[in-house]
């Protein structure tokens, strides 16, 4: 893929609303898991999913397994390209205050899933 190519991609990728919204709450609050998203996209967990995959393809968003969570962040070594574009975004496009203001309402919810699921309890 040539590197105008990957570029499109990502310019597609951030086209979206919802993926672009998912994007800003990552480089706002780094670490995220699906519910902490979905929280605070007020969107279904399959519309998360989606758009987190698509991020994830294009290069916007790195994920990790940790135990049964999927936790998803921006990428640790971005080229210049993003680097730039990162940078671009956080000083000119602020995140949703909405998406902030629902993510801040139950800062611990990734424990309160953590309980639910857990078979002590």
């Amino acid at each position: 893929m040539t590197s105008a190519e990957k570029h499109l991609k990502i310019f597609k990728c951030l086209s979206d609303e919802t993926r672009f919204r998912i994007f800003r709450l990552l480089l706002e609050k780094g670490e995220l898991c699906v519910c902490e998203i979905e929280q605070a996209l007020d969107l279904p967990q399959y519309t998360i999913s989606r758009g987190l995959k698509s991020l994830n393809d294009s290069g916007l968003a790195s994920k990790k397994k940790e135990g049964l969570w999927r936790l998803y962040s921006i990428p640790l070594k971005p080229d210049d390209f993003l680097k730039a574009l990162f940078n671009f975004i956080r000083e000119s496009i602020p995140p949703e205050k909405k998406d902030l203001k629902r993510l801040d309402l139950r800062p611990d919810i990734r424990m309160e899933i953590y309980r639910c699921r857990s078979p002590k309890h």
